[in-house]
């Protein structure tokens, strides 16, 4: 060979050389076709093939490896499970699901009683603190107990008195107020059994209440003969205190705290401002009622309740 093909073989041997070298040092950064500084496929100067710029393989910012935009690895945006957003209404002997951010109701199974058993009306439905779902009939003065998923419901005995109105009380048993005697209980979650905390010092007509678990108030709706009020009650005596006047009409008194957004809903009929369908509002304790929709409904809207877990519902997931 001439001595030009020894030197242009020399300078392709020490080419080749570098080249090996380089590509065999991981931390060496080699220049990519995605525009970045790896050669991963994205632009983000990382290795995981993503484009956010942490190292996970997903695509949301942080590091969980999730494709939530929290950090706690799960898919919900919180923790990985999924928040609870709506009410629970029953008439008609049907469950009615209410998602909170739209009011739109959608009837989700049908009560089943025991073979012969006939179920009277229900005036208030609420979940007490370990989730278990409670009915009360103030007319057949009644409380019962609806299983979930299955929609199973089945009586747990008679109360001394009728109550339109229960809510959770600070365990697992409940809180009951009685328009027909102006009185406040306690209410045995298991048997129906009542115990008088005491008056409730104002003329109650038809009304709801519920438990503020951040605060530990219990507030209260009703329909004092003058003006539709917000009112608390006090646990230990059931002394009632107006705080406030309502910005809109009530006629029956759906009630219920969310313990997943802080948030008080509050329902009515339909023929208490004229609505097209029995309405959903947000109330403010300064008495400032805000539509949240209504809920199309074909009867009245006289109970809400809220979950404080997870509970399975029939047919949502």
């Amino acid at each position: 060979m001439k001595s030009t093909s020894w030197t242009q073989l020399g300078l392709l041997i020490v080419a080749l050389t570098m080249f090996v070298a380089c590509n065999s040092n991981s931390n060496t950064i080699i220049t990519s076709g995605d525009g970045g500084s790896v050669s991963d496929g994205d632009s983000d100067g990382d290795s995981d093939g993503d484009s956010d710029g942490d190292s996970d393989g997903d695509s949301d910012g942080d590091s969980d490896g999730d494709s939530d935009d929290d950090s706690d690895g799960g898919t919900g945006g919180d923790g990985g499970k999924k928040i609870p957003n709506w009410l629970i209404h029953l008439s008609d002997n049907k469950l009615w699901h209410i998602p909170i951010n739209t009011g739109v109701a959608k009837a989700i199974c049908d009560l089943i009683p025991e073979a012969g058993v006939t179920l009277p009306s229900f005036q208030s439905v609420t979940f007490v603190r370990n989730d278990r779902l409670i009915a009360s009939s103030s007319g057949d003065k009644s409380l019962w107990e609806i299983a979930l998923p299955s929609c199973n419901i089945t009586k747990l005995g008679n109360t001394s008195v009728g109550f339109p109105g229960i809510c959770p009380d600070f365990g697992n048993n409940l809180f009951g107020v009685s328009p027909a005697t102006d009185n406040f209980y306690n209410i045995n979650a298991d048997t129906g059994a009542t115990t008088l905390i005491g008056a409730l010092g104002i003329n109650f007509g038809n009304s709801g209440g519920t438990l503020d678990d951040e605060s530990k108030t219990i507030y209260a709706i009703t329909d004092t003969g003058t003006s539709d009020v917000l009112l608390t009650i006090n646990k230990d005596t059931g002394a009632a205190t107006k705080i406030a006047n309502l910005t809109e009409n009530f006629i029956s008194v759906g009630m219920e705290y969310h313990p997943h957004n802080g948030r008080i809903y509050a329902c009515t009929n339909k023929e208490a401002g004229e609505w097209a369908s029995p309405p959903l509002f947000e109330v403010a304790l300064d008495g400032t009622i805000t539509l949240v929709g209504l809920t199309g409904l074909p009867g009245d809207c006289c109970n809400l309740g809220a979950p404080w877990g997870e509970p399975d519902l029939p047919g949502i997931e």
